[in-house]
């Protein structure tokens, strides 16, 4: 299939949606999130992506940086293998773990700021009613000259 093509969608998203086996709706970006996630929780997939990680060297970086285009130096490039090289499968649980908490504290977040600007209206008239009535039963200033 060609990348523009057959996916559901126009370009490489579409395509992409089409290869992860998503049928295309209104959030193709959530179901591709939600089976990179699905993929990666697994025990087995953590173990692949750890051993092609740590096979990873300087040279290999450097070969791949200038395929796309953008040489690196060999300084960072030995900066980024030895990072990956560093990558264990309890390292990546976490950090999938932590991704799927931030991404369901961004979903939250962002409900809430929906709700807020949908009834914000009733939250300035609550908080001017308050005031109204801070100030009604606020008792009067008496000058402190007359209880002299």
């Amino acid at each position: 299939a060609m990348l523009g093509g057959g996916g559901g969608g126009a370009g490489p998203m579409g395509a992409l949606t089409s290869l992860l086996g998503k049928k295309t709706g209104k959030d193709p970006v959530g179901g591709m999130y939600a089976k990179i996630m699905g993929v990666l929780e697994e025990e087995a997939t953590r173990h692949k992506i750890c051993s092609f990680l740590s096979s990873v060297d300087a040279g290999s970086i450097t070969g791949m940086s200038a395929m796309a285009g953008a040489p690196l130096s060999p300084a960072v490039a030995q900066r980024i293998a030895k990072a990956a090289q560093g990558v264990t499968p309890e390292r990546l649980a976490k950090g999938v773990r932590l991704t799927k908490r931030l991404v369901t504290g961004a979903g939250v977040a962002r409900k809430g700021l929906k709700l807020l600007k949908k009834y914000r209206h009733l939250l300035v008239y609550a908080m001017i009613l308050c005031w109204i009535r801070s100030a009604l039963l606020r008792p009067p200033l008496l000058l402190k000259a007359n209880n002299t």
